[in-house]
């Protein structure tokens, strides 16, 4: 299993404390891991990457418990290298980056915020890289961008029950905003400097509209939440309900 890149002991404050960062990587991290291990075995995929694994189980449409399972590790392997706590400040070119495609740093952390108190259900919240601009898309359970055209994942947040039951109890909101406050933006620097060829990040259409008094980012009507929308329906078309197969 991945290791951490922080002490579990300390937690990933302000977000997760130890008790409940301890649970989140020792117990459901490590179940999905055993897990993935017991149902690759006679496969021939036992020594395959993760990310392949992910892409080949999602694009035959078979064994979908192999493709949920791989792809929790995935996504939880994921989200805590986009950490760190209290969070590394963004460079001024990624400041600029956030600013062409969201305007300013405080309408991306409400416009995060916005996405992932409208999601239903188990689900993530994804900053990702599309052709050439930065969204942000909710996926359905396990479901997540690896190897879809044009998506690059950037930072990504679990929304599972078990991600902020123990600190925050259903207050969502709180735990959405002490997450914010530990983004490695470090970290999506050099996820976005890696992508090839290089992305020509463009003005987001949110840029233009005036007025943060003016903006309802739940019925926004942007192309952006229809990305968003479009992505979270085929992903329940496609996915099974059950994550937690037998």
């Amino acid at each position: 299993m991945p290791r951490l890149p922080f002490p579990i002991e300390d937690g990933i404050e302000p977000v997760f404390s130890s008790r409940s960062l301890k649970f989140h990587y020792q117990d459901i991290q490590s179940h999905y891991c055993r897990k993935l291990n017991y149902l690759l075995e006679g496969t021939g995929h036992e020594m395959r990457r993760l990310e392949e694994i992910i892409v080949f189980y999602r694009e035959y449409n078979v064994a979908p418990h192999i493709f949920n399972t791989a792809s929790m590790i995935y996504n939880h392997s994921f989200m805590w290298i986009c950490m760190s706590p209290y969070g590394e400040p963004p460079s001024a070119w990624m400041k600029n980056i956030i600013n062409l495609n969201f305007g300013s740093m405080e309408r991306f952390k409400l416009i995060w915020k916005m996405k992932c108190l409208q999601s239903f259900g188990c689900s993530w919240c994804w900053l990702v890289e599309n052709d050439g601009r930065l969204d942000i898309v909710v996926s359905a359970n396990a479901a997540n961008p690896v190897g879809r055209a044009r998506l690059n994942p950037l930072l990504a947040m679990d929304l599972w029950e078990h991600a902020y039951m123990i600190d925050y109890g259903t207050d969502v909101e709180r735990y959405v905003e002490n997450w914010l406050r530990c983004i490695n933006w470090q970290f999506v620097e050099a996820m976005l400097q890696k992508i090839e060829p290089h992305p020509n990040i463009v003005p987001h259409p949110w840029e233009n509209v005036p007025g943060e008094e003016s903006i309802n980012v739940l019925t926004d009507p942007s192309p952006e939440n229809v990305v968003a929308e479009a992505y979270q329906k085929e992903e329940r078309d496609n996915e099974p309900d059950d994550i937690y197969p037998d």
